[in-house]
């Protein structure tokens, strides 16, 4: 593309990069990814999402949760695509304390876990599930999300309640307000430079 004096971008380097996970050459498209930031081309959530899939596929778990670190230092904060790629790579190495960690980070970060998450996961529990400790954080997890889920219920009932306190003031003149305050987090902050961690082996 250079020597045609058209310069790639963003797009260009997405589908190159998704074009080598999608073949299975992680090594190739983290490559890629490096000589994109190399050129000072930012990435986005798609090109994460695109070397995520490619580590999934290579199962290098290590790097996936590497990638997440890395990502809220590019102004990108983790989707639910990029966790469950990462997620799924934890649960082919049989690595069900990261996979639990993962979705305690997707929780923090208000990201919802999808069927496909769980699936991903569950590769993993299915052998550690054996262990007491990782039966019952796999229960913690799932025990907090349905706590979540009942919030953001309890949210979405008294929302038009708190809009219509807000504009009738009770009897002393001041207005009621009901609401609630969430709170989010991003994964890694302080994460430096990418490392290049050793391969795992498949």
């Amino acid at each position: 593309m250079r020597s045609s004096t058209i310069e790639p971008d963003v797009i260009s380097y997405n589908a190159a990069i998704s074009a080598c996970s999608g073949f299975g050459t992680w090594q190739l498209a983290l490559s890629l990814f490096l000589n994109s930031l190399q050129c000072c081309i930012a990435p986005d959530v798609v090109t994460f999402g695109a070397l995520g899939a490619g580590f999934e596929r290579g199962r290098q778990w290590r790097q996936g949760c590497q990638l997440l670190h890395v990502m809220p230092r590019s102004k990108v904060e983790p989707n639910d695509v990029c966790f469950t790629s990462v997620i799924s790579a934890c649960g082919r190495c049989l690595q069900s304390d990261a996979s639990l960690q993962l979705l305690r980070c997707m929780l923090s970060a208000s990201v919802r876990p999808n069927a496909l998450t769980y699936e991903a996961a569950s590769r993993g529990f299915g052998v550690a599930i054996r262990s007491r400790s990782s039966c019952t954080g796999v229960l913690e997890v799932l025990e907090d999300l349905r706590i979540r889920e009942a919030r953001q219920r309890l949210k979405r009932v008294f929302r038009p309640v708190a809009m219509s306190a807000r504009c009738r003031p009770a009897s002393g003149g001041v207005g009621i307000v009901v609401g609630f305050s969430g709170t989010s987090s991003s994964v890694g902050r302080s994460v430096g430079r990418w490392r290049m961690l050793p391969a795992c082996s498949t």
